[in-house]
């Protein structure tokens, strides 16, 4: 299978197998999980892919919908996940002391489940600010005063970054987060 498949591909599905036993071992459905000591394929570790200097100026000046704009701006600024920006409320962020709390609340999950804290710098407080009191949504990113979907974020930006002729086609929403 690894031939045909790439070595994180096959970590996946068998996380996914061994998942699954565990769940029919707690119920007690099967006496013991013989996915429990699996060895994972070996993924070689490789760099992370990120924006140029170059390429991310030259994506921004050719993004024409400011509300991409500004959500692939703070996202370079803030370091934020994807999901972490769709889902970003107002009651989380603290413009006069400069950061965002991000958390898991009844309709999202943090990657980790965990809180954490986010310093903003002058440009991603200017983004804040210049939002701030515009629209009735509880959401901070917003499209026609409605929470922007991940899916069509990320089908806004692989369309942008298509379109801009970027060398590197490995580039996607989440290299920002790396840039």
């Amino acid at each position: 299978r690894l031939k045909t498949i790439s070595p994180t591909t096959v970590n996946i599905e068998l996380r996914t197998f061994r998942a699954a036993l565990n769940t029919a071992l707690r119920w007690e459905l099967i006496e013991r999980n013989p996915f429990s000591r699996l060895k994972f394929a070996s993924v070689p570790e490789t760099t992370p892919v990120f924006f140029s200097r170059e390429d991310f100026q030259k994506l921004i000046s050719f993004i024409r919908e400011g509300w991409l704009r500004e959500v692939v701006i703070f996202a370079v600024l803030t370091c934020m996940r994807r999901g972490e920006i769709t889902n970003l409320r107002w009651e989380e962020v603290d413009l006069s002391r400069k950061l965002l709390t991000i958390q898991s609340n009844p309709t999202f999950k943090t990657k980790n489940g965990k809180r954490r804290t986010i310093p903003l710098n002058e440009t991603a407080l200017y983004i804040l600010s210049a939002r701030h009191g515009k629209n009735v949504s509880e959401y901070v990113f917003t499209l026609n005063n409605k929470k922007i979907s991940e899916g069509w974020l990320t089908h806004a930006f692989k369309k942008a970054v298509y379109d801009v002729r970027l060398k590197d086609d490995r580039l996607h929403f989440h290299s920002l987060r790396h840039t």
